[in-house]
């Protein structure tokens, strides 16, 4: 039972379950691949890894499920779970159609499948126009997500807000759609719902990116078309601004410490880190800020995975170093991706000099756990094994 009368003792007690099931958590990790990284290849558990080094957490061994490209991730933290949903819709054979949540629990490192992909004969519309697919339940169609999924712990469930654009196969198979919903997952009776959107045309979010604020309890969704806002209510999107200075695959997360939201990439291409300070209250507008950061020089890049540390106040980007001449316009080669921690308040980035990856694809499949104060990256692809990294920042 909760013991609202001490709230130390509480604090006490939490701190105490976080260490005990931190230190429990016995596994091997092998730093990624580098000479001067072996020794740390004796690391066996969380508690004491070094920092600023990338470890190899877990792989795909127990799965037959691989990550592909286009799709995001949304991090359930009271469980302590991520939860992967997205297709690579573009002309693969066979063609992807997986629109089921795939979900990788930290404390067992184990992969599982919530509910089987929808058949193309279960695409229909319904009565309001909805795109929607599934037998007993209804889902959303196989499609790409990029960052346009989160975890909404008001209502405890995923929010799915892209569209369905590059799914030619279901479009050809259904051309009377209306539009597409934002989409609710509940993770109580994993069940898909629409959100209603108080009966008002859905925005467009393709290739875009969304975020919770979680000071001002707010869904925020930005995409080429500008950015909107759904507040406490879970009501109705209102547009907060017009202003837009993104195309499509980027990535949005927002800073806790001092609530705003970052941007990061865009599809031609930027070293430039873009602010945004909300308004007041949802739908209102805010301000938007171009940074260019000091400090280490940022690769010219798109679509690389971002998350936020919100007990030190810094991003971690994992970007690959490409670079580009500014007088000539060459673009370097890629043999690696590098790693970045960005502050917000002090503008300053800095390059984690000890680790580094093989280059990635396009990725946004990060995520920050207070619980084991640690990153933790999923990648691979057709080509690649799929394989869950972790990091821990240092102080």
């Amino acid at each position: 039972m909760r013991n609202i009368a001490n709230p130390t003792a509480n604090l006490f007690f939490k701190k105490a379950l976080t260490l005990l099931l931190i230190s429990t958590v016995g596994f091997q990790l092998s730093s990624c691949s580098s000479e001067q990284n072996s020794p740390q290849q004796k690391t066996k558990n969380i508690a004491e890894l070094i920092p600023n080094i990338w470890y190899k957490y877990a792989d795909g061994k127990n799965t037959d499920w691989q990550r592909v490209r286009h799709g995001g991730v949304a991090f359930d933290h009271k469980r302590q779970k991520i939860y992967f949903f997205g297709s690579d819709t573009h002309d693969t054979t066979p063609y992807n159609l997986d629109n089921t949540i795939h979900e990788f629990d930290i404390h067992t490192k184990e992969w599982s499948r919530h509910y089987p992909p929808a058949p193309l004969s279960t695409y229909r519309t319904d009565k309001n126009g909805y795109a929607i697919a599934g037998l007993t339940n209804i889902q959303p169609w196989a499609m790409h997500s990029f960052d346009n999924i989160l975890y909404d712990p008001t209502l405890d469930a995923i929010v799915l807000t892209a569209v369905p654009r590059h799914n030619k196969l279901a479009q050809e198979a259904v051309p009377a759609v209306k539009q597409h919903p934002t989409w609710l997952y509940d993770l109580k009776t994993r069940q898909w719902y629409i959100m209603k959107n108080s009966a008002q045309p859905n925005p467009t979010f393709f290739a875009a990116a969304s975020a919770y604020d979680s000071h001002r309890d707010t869904l925020v969704a930005y995409s080429k078309y500008g950015l909107w806002e759904i507040g406490p209510d879970r009501q109705v999107w209102r547009q907060a601004t017009k202003e837009k200075h993104h195309e499509i695959h980027f990535s949005m997360e927002y800073d806790t410490s001092n609530q705003l939201f970052a941007v990061f990439g865009d599809y031609r291409g930027s070293s430039d880190i873009w602010l945004y300070y909300p308004g007041l209250l949802p739908g209102t507008p805010g301000q938007w800020s171009k940074k260019t950061p000091e400090g280490e020089r940022l690769p010219y890049s798109e679509h690389y995975p971002v998350a936020y540390d919100s007990k030190r106040g810094l991003f971690l980007l994992v970007v690959n170093n490409q670079f580009i001449d500014t007088k000539s316009k060459r673009k370097s080669s890629v043999d690696a991706a590098l790693t970045f921690t960005y502050n917000a308040k002090t503008n300053k980035l800095v390059q984690l000099t000890q680790t580094s990856l093989d280059p990635i694809q396009m990725n946004y499949n990060m995520i920050y756990s207070e619980f084991y104060d640690a990153f933790f990256l999923i990648t691979g692809s057709d080509k690649q094994p799929l394989t869950i990294w972790i990091l821990k920042l240092g102080n």
